[in-house]
């Protein structure tokens, strides 16, 4: 049974002068996910009791409760829940995290939804005939995988050998040889690709790259083949040979969305500008928000429900911002967010909405 893994505050003493924040992510596809929920919040309120005292007690009710607030029979695949001594938000998403519990991190629902987006990051293997390595990247650096499996193929080289001894031509049984290698670098891509789900370049020789391509279960999520060997290749040598790609994949991925933009302005189908967007979002006619990375809109919402931009003699503690609230209406809604560059939406006040059709 697996055993839920609470992430603390780093300093316990610094925390007993605070309130706490709490974020839980969890997958909601396990067949015991009551039981695993209620072990994931009887751990959570022991970390809590003895970290905070009273001032964990809201929050702790909170937690308490959870068991009767959430529904894993919505077809969702991810539970997001945020908890202060404040307010308490729960989302579901239909993109699956690794299960995850923070303790006094601070967390939006916008910090998942750009965790999603990041089309800047992305699975990197570099294989050869000999062995194979994979690395977690993103614009500025290279993380080398640990791996759940030998990465060499002299590790099955008997295996594979009693099964092929038959075959006396040496390009065939190094070409069968190649293919189970091939298989078993998929294998491990099954693991890794579920867990982190991001999109994978692969590196290698052409002929190596054209017979994995046939084999693999995993085409889809090939953004490019790079062929070469590059089995000694430094990891900033390898970063700068897949820079160009990625930013060709981001060009191409602008002008797609820059045309659906077009097409839906054409249509009578695109709002834009924050009031207009939150209008809409008021009457659920949102099906996939546009807003501009790292935008902000500091607002209040007055008794209606509508946006108050005068902060003139507003308290801090009733400061909202607009975006956040934006973001959890569409997600409530059912609909979906994309973060976009900053030039994408420069002639749509940084925001816009498709509409339903």
């Amino acid at each position: 049974m697996d055993t839920p893994t609470v992430i603390p505050a780093e300093n316990k003493k610094e925390s007993n002068n605070l309130y706490p924040n709490v974020t839980i992510l969890l997958p909601l596809d396990r067949e015991d996910f009551s039981t695993h929920l209620n072990e994931v919040c009887n751990k959570l309120i022991t970390e809590l009791q003895s970290q905070y005292n009273y001032k964990a007690d809201t929050v702790i009710e909170m937690i308490a409760s959870l068991h009767k607030n959430i529904d894993n029979n919505k077809g969702k695949k991810t539970v997001a829940v945020f908890l202060s001594p404040v307010q308490e938000k729960i989302f579901y998403l239909d993109v699956t995290f690794d299960e995850h519990i923070f303790v006094d991190e601070h967390y939006e629902l916008r910090d998942l939804i750009n965790s999603i987006n990041n089309t800047d990051k992305y699975l990197l293997l570099v294989q050869s005939y000999d062995f194979y390595k994979i690395y977690l990247g993103d614009r500025f650096q290279l993380l080398r995988i640990n791996l759940t499996h030998p990465s060499t193929i002299e590790s099955f080289t008997n295996d594979i050998a009693e099964k092929i001894e038959y075959f006396t031509d040496t390009v065939d049984r190094k070409e069968i040889m190649m293919d189970k290698f091939i298989h078993h670098i998929d294998k491990e891509l099954d693991i890794l690709l579920k867990q982190y789900n991001l999109p994978l370049f692969v590196l290698g020789p052409e002929r190596m790259n054209g017979h994995f391509k046939k084999i693999t279960h995993h085409g889809a999520s090939v953004l490019d083949y790079v062929h070469g060997n590059y089995n000694e290749a430094k990891p900033h040598q390898l970063l700068n040979l897949i820079l160009p790609h990625l930013k060709e994949i981001k060009t191409k991925e602008n002008y797609l969305l820059a045309t659906d933009i077009e097409h839906a302005l054409n249509a009578n189908k695109l709002r834009f500008g924050i009031e207009e967007v939150w209008g809409c979002l008021m009457e659920q006619k949102g099906k996939t928000l546009l807003v501009e990375r790292n935008f902000t809109y500091p607002c209040l919402i007055d008794k209606d429900g509508y946006l108050d931009t005068n902060l003139d003699k507003a308290k801090k503690a009733d400061i909202k911002d607009a975006i956040d609230l934006i973001i959890e209406k569409i997600i409530q809604s059912g609909g979906t967010v994309k973060f976009t560059d900053s030039d994408i939406l420069v002639d749509f006040r940084r925001i816009a909405l498709f509409l339903y059709y």
